[in-house]
C-alpha cells in the first residue's frame, strides 16, 4: 500500500473539484457553486486577504475573512450544547441523514470545523422545540430542508445514500432553490455558507 500524500489543505481542493461537478447538474446553484469553488482553491493555497477580497468585492470583508481563516487555524472550544459542534463550539452548517438500520440517523455538520456529531431527528437543531418540518424539491432528489416554526431557523440535511461523492459542504450549496423556498416562506438560515447563502 502506497502512503498517502494528501496534505491538510487538501479538502479545500476536494471541496471546490466537488462544487464544479455540483454546478454542472445544478444550473439554479452553479453561480454560488462556483464561487464556493474559487473559495476553496484560495483557502487551498492559503491565498492572501487581498486575493479574497478581489474575489468577492461585494462581501461585507472582515466577519468573512475571519470566517475563512478561522478554518484553516481551528482552536477547539467544545460547549455544553448538544446543538454545537462538540470540537469548537460553533453552529451546524447543515445536517447529514447517514443510513442506520432501516432508516437514517442524523449527524449535525460543523459550519467551521467540519466535525460532526449525532444529533435527535425529532428537535430544532437551534431552539429544540419539536416544532419541525420538512421540504423537499423533485428536481433535488437527496436534499431536505428542515424549518422551524417555532425559532423560524431552517437547515438543509443531505441524504448520504442518494448523493454519491457526497462534500456536504459543497453539495449543500446545490440545495440553493430551497434556500430560495424556506427565505420566502419567512424563514431564515441557521448558518449561512461561504457563499453567502
Amino acid at each position: 500500500m502506497v502512503p498517502s500524500t494528501l496534505g491538510p489543505l487538501d479538502r479545500f481542493a476536494r471541496r471546490a473539484r466537488r462544487a464544479r461537478q455540483l454546478a454542472a447538474s445544478h444550473p439554479a446553484s452553479a453561480p454560488s457553486l462556483d464561487l464556493f469553488a474559487r473559495l476553496s482553491e484560495l483557502q487551498s493555497r492559503r491565498a492572501s486577504r487581498e486575493e479574497f477580497r478581489a474575489l468577492t468585492p461585494n462581501i461585507p470583508p472582515e466577519e468573512w475573512l475571519d470566517r475563512i481563516e478561522a478554518e484553516l487555524h481551528l482552536m477547539p472550544q467544545p460547549p455544553d450544547a448538544p446543538h454545537l459542534c462538540p470540537h469548537c463550539g460553533s453552529p451546524p452548517q447543515l445536517g447529514i441523514l447517514r443510513p442506520q438500520g432501516d432508516g437514517h440517523a442524523l449527524y449535525l455538520a460543523c459550519a467551521l470545523c467540519r466535525q460532526e456529531w449525532p444529533f435527535s431527528r425529532k428537535t430544532c437543531p437551534n431552539c429544540g422545540a419539536e416544532a419541525i418540518s420538512f421540504a423537499t424539491a423533485p428536481s433535488l432528489a437527496g436534499y431536505r430542508t428542515l424549518t422551524c416554526d417555532s425559532c423560524k431557523i431552517y437547515l438543509h440535511l443531505l441524504e448520504e445514500s442518494k448523493l454519491p461523492g457526497l462534500i456536504p459542504e459543497a453539495d449543500e450549496i446545490a440545495a440553493q432553490p430551497l434556500d430560495i423556498w424556506a427565505i420566502g416562506n419567512g424563514y431564515r438560515k441557521l448558518t449561512p455558507n461561504l457563499a453567502g447563502i
